[in-house]
């Protein structure tokens, strides 16, 4: 049932439009709960930026002629061999080292226009209102920011956080390049290996049959690299055991790389609205990044991956779809109840 009211400044109504009334009710009271234990939970709370220590250790070390391999052997035993560290593979390193330093910025600053350019494209499509538009085109460049911060002390993660928001904010139709980008992510970043997955299934969700092949394709070329890593590293004697999940801290990794420098207790309650903006977009677009969200944190630790930054630099740009989606369920919430009442005359029963 579609009520009254318009869309509060998106192009289309959200997904919340039709939801029944006791359904709504309920949502608001858990989203108001959830928001609430999200700030109490988060006060006070400090937790430390996403870092990869070895990889500067072994950049360097290459640097001074040695190889990837080599430079493990020697660094296997130290307290920088940590589990995360050993599911990465070698390709950014080599790259880093083979290209000048200017290179591997400027590449970063043109993934970061990239994704503001064809994400303000495609979030423009979005709205009816010009305002909205301009507000979202500047989450997202705040989102992109937190990226680009991440990439300065987390390199791996910081490049596949972005590959993967430029592959999302591709425009639709495409696969190739949405495919490709997110192959290089998961070549550079293993944990990418979870975008893959998310993808593909929701593109067999949507019977896209060319889409599956081409996510699946992506899978298999960032599986083999990751599987000759652990082959050589096997050869060392270097073996990764995974740890269980830590929710809290993949949370806390998550809003530290989408909303750097608020403090965690606003942060927190910020990114449950980013998710449900997006969950409230009745565009393919917004499940793709809310699952991308939900599983990364869920999955965070599972075979040595951290992939819960990697829809990081989206999760802003969801604040701007907000007000749609509460709009819709407080409609929802106070709809009446509505009786149909039918006369039947008396002409009628006798016929």
């Amino acid at each position: 049932m579609i009520r009254r009211g318009g869309p509060v400044w998106l192009a289309r109504p959200s997904r919340f439009v039709a939801v029944e009334r006791r359904t709504a009710r309920w949502l608001l009271a858990a989203l108001v709960l959830a928001l609430l234990l999200a700030a109490v939970g988060a006060y006070g709370t400090v937790a430390a930026y996403p870092t990869e220590p070895l990889h500067d250790a072994l950049f360097a070390a290459m640097r001074h002629g040695a190889g990837f391999y080599d430079a493990w052997a020697d660094m296997a035993q130290s307290d920088l061999a940590t589990r995360d560290a050993i599911m990465l593979p070698p390709t950014l390193a080599v790259a880093t080292v083979a290209l000048p330093v200017w290179v591997s910025i400027a590449a970063m600053a043109l993934t970061v226009t990239a994704i503001l350019w064809i994400g303000a494209a495609g979030l423009s499509d979005l709205f009816a209102r010009d305002p909205a538009r301009w507000i979202a085109v500047v989450l997202l460049a705040i989102g992109s920011a937190g990226a680009a911060l991440l990439w300065a002390g987390a390199p791996h993660a910081g490049w596949a956080t972005l590959l993967v928001a430029l592959a999302v904010l591709w425009r639709p139709g495409r696969i190739v390049e949405p495919a490709a980008l997110v192959c290089i992510a998961a070549v550079i970043d293993p944990a990418a290996l979870w975008a893959v997955a998310v993808l593909m299934l929701l593109a067999i969700i949507d019977s896209s049959r060319r889409e599956v092949v081409g996510w699946l394709i992506a899978g298999l070329v960032a599986a083999a690299v990751l599987a000759a890593h652990r082959h050589a590293l096997a050869g060392l004697g270097v073996v990764a055991a995974p740890d269980l999940p830590e929710g809290s801290s993949a949370a806390a990794r998550l809003m530290l790389a989408a909303l750097p420098g608020v403090p965690s207790w606003l942060a927190a309650p910020l990114l449950l609205l980013g998710a449900l903006g997006w969950a409230g977009l009745s565009h393919p677009l917004g499940l793709r990044v809310v699952a991308l969200l939900a599983v990364g944190v869920l999955a965070e630790g599972w075979f040595g991956l951290h992939p819960a930054t990697l829809a990081a630099a989206l999760v802003a740009p969801g604040i701007a779809l907000v007000p749609d989606a509460l709009a819709d369920l407080v409609r929802a919430a106070a709809d009446p109840r509505r009786f149909t009442v039918t006369r039947i005359t008396k002409r009628e029963v006798e016929g």
